[in-house]
């Protein structure tokens, strides 16, 4: 049972990744100030220009936000495969990754 869970934790770590990431940002854009942003973009888009504007956003974005939480997320979702690699069988003493190395699954 740990061997499929870990297999599918790594296997599938990009989609568990685009899963908390949407989470967070539905959490984050949830807790904006509209009007108030909204006037600071206008204000800074008339200095820098809308297109710069959309650049900078969007880097901002990933350097604060995103970008840390991805990288969080999936450090523990690979922390996690790797425990159950980890496991112990009782009968053999042997741990999960040791009868995968043997092909005994």
């Amino acid at each position: 049972m740990q061997f499929y869970a870990g297999n599918i934790l790594i296997n599938y770590l990009d989609i568990f990744t685009e899963k908390v990431k949407h989470i967070y940002m539905k959490n984050i854009l949830s807790g904006i100030n509209y009007p108030a942003s909204n006037k600071m973009y206008k204000k800074i888009s008339n200095i820098i220009v809308e297109e710069r504007m959309e650049k900078l956003n969007d880097e901002m974005c990933e350097a604060f936000v995103f970008g840390p939480i991805m990288v969080s997320a999936a450090q523990q979702i690979v922390i996690r495969g790797l425990e159950m690699l980890c496991y112990v069988d009782a009968e053999s003493s042997k741990k999960l990754y040791q009868f995968m190395l043997e092909g005994n699954l």
